[in-house]
């Protein structure tokens, strides 16, 4: 790493790396190379450092310095090597949010930079639960949807591949512990007056599911909210929430025939979401494969197929669609069948 070659440097970064834990030695050499003059160099050092992991804590200083790097790609490999070291990387949360914010953009390097920051801030709770929540309130709502992505993967329901808001432990009808930023949430879906915060809370209870079910009467009043987005959003999240079909049913089906298009839309997948629970809903989704909007007829022909057997009475009204004029409704039609 010392050498005058930038191409031995780099490789010399990129082989340390490759011996991940046991590389704990290099770690101050690492660290030191994140100031390399050439930027193969630096970036080698940051993925080594992440492929090192916990036993590369004596860098965070380094990499919390990295995180306002003027370069873009350094950004968000400072962040990647943040979250793979972990809880010792607790100091670097201030950045983080820095980052998340200051990540608003629509090129690919903000976006890679922006989730850097949330999948980092995500391993650090529950410590990042609290600046998480105060970015919910962020008036850019990219920054708004990274912190409540991050927040619904945070707490014991978070593993990947767990499907949302199923209990941890011994079968269906254990326990669900309390998630971590219920509370915190609960407190912003009650107290504050903007409605883009609102809804970022709402959305983010029902991510975390069964684990905020002391947010379950709030999310219920808001089922009577005057905007008939926020009141689909609610039932979505009581849904989640309860698993109680029987309470949320009757919003979604009203929704369906809202004259706003994208209330019909989040309506019919939030029936989908609801998989077989939704079946005393079928005729409503039957009668949503014949809407005016294609976005609708194809989120219908979704639900019908979360349905599984429960839509066995539809077929008919799906080989009817085999003939809408969307080819994406469609193809829709065509993998649903032919389950």
């Amino acid at each position: 790493l010392s050498t005058g070659n930038p191409n031995a440097r780099t490789v010399s970064a990129v082989t340390i790396g490759r011996f991940r834990a046991e590389a704990s030695p290099a770690v101050p050499a690492l660290a030191d190379a994140l100031d390399d003059r050439e930027v193969e160099v630096r970036n080698a050092a940051a993925e080594a450092l992440a492929q090192i992991g916990p036993p590369a804590s004596d860098a965070v200083p380094a990499l919390i310095r990295k995180l306002n790097d003027a370069d873009r790609g350094m950004r968000w490999r400072a962040a990647n090597a943040l979250a793979a070291i972990g809880l010792p990387a607790k100091p670097a949360i201030p950045d983080l949010v820095d980052l998340l914010r200051k990540s608003v953009g629509n090129d690919e390097d903000d976006v890679q930079s922006r989730d850097a920051a949330a999948t980092t801030l995500t391993r650090l709770a529950p410590e990042s639960i609290p600046v998480l929540i105060e970015a919910l309130c962020d008036e850019h709502a990219v920054v708004r949807s990274a912190a409540a992505d991050a927040l619904a993967r945070t707490g014991p329901q978070s593993g990947r591949g767990r499907r949302q808001g199923l209990p941890r432990g011994n079968g269906p009808d254990a326990p669900v512990a309390e998630h971590p930023a219920t509370q915190a949430l609960l407190e912003l879906l009650t107290s504050n007056t903007e409605p883009d915060t609102q809804a970022s809370a709402v959305q983010v209870l029902g991510r975390i599911g069964q684990g905020a079910q002391n947010a379950l009467p709030a999310l219920t009043t808001a089922m009577n909210h005057q905007d008939p987005m926020r009141r689909v959003m609610a039932a979505s999240a009581v849904w989640r929430v309860s698993r109680q079909s029987e309470t949320v049913l009757p919003e979604l089906v009203a929704a369906l025939k809202d004259d706003n298009i994208d209330v019909q839309v989040a309506a019919i997948a939030a029936l989908g979401d609801m998989g077989s629970s939704a079946e005393p809903a079928l005729g409503a989704i039957v009668e949503a494969l014949r809407a005016a909007d294609s976005r609708v007829r194809q989120q219908a022909v979704s639900a019908l197929a979360a349905l599984g057997s429960a839509a066995q009475p539809a077929v008919a009204d799906l080989v009817k669609a085999l003939g809408d004029d969307d080819s994406g409704v469609r193809r829709q039609v065509v993998t649903t069948l032919g389950r």
